[in-house]
């Protein structure tokens, strides 16, 4: 009988970037069968926007500790 602690051997320290990408567009409703009809342009333009929007608001609250320990 398998338990859940079976399922550390499965377990790695970050995902792939394929499965990024499909989490990232599956937790906004696209399916793969959507994902696998958009063009490839698009998907590198989410993704880089996505990276974009991350690095701006580490860089917010970065700023905001900062302001914070003066």
């Amino acid at each position: 009988m398998l338990d859940l602690s079976s399922l550390n051997q499965f377990k790695k320290d970050s995902p792939s970037d394929l499965a990024f990408i499909y989490y990232l567009f599956w937790d906004r409703g696209i399916s793969l069968k959507e994902f696998n009809e958009l063009p490839i342009p698009y998907i590198t333009q989410i993704l880089e926007t996505y990276a974009y929007v991350k690095q701006q608001e580490e860089k917010e609250m970065n700023k905001t500790k900062k302001k914070g320990l003066m």
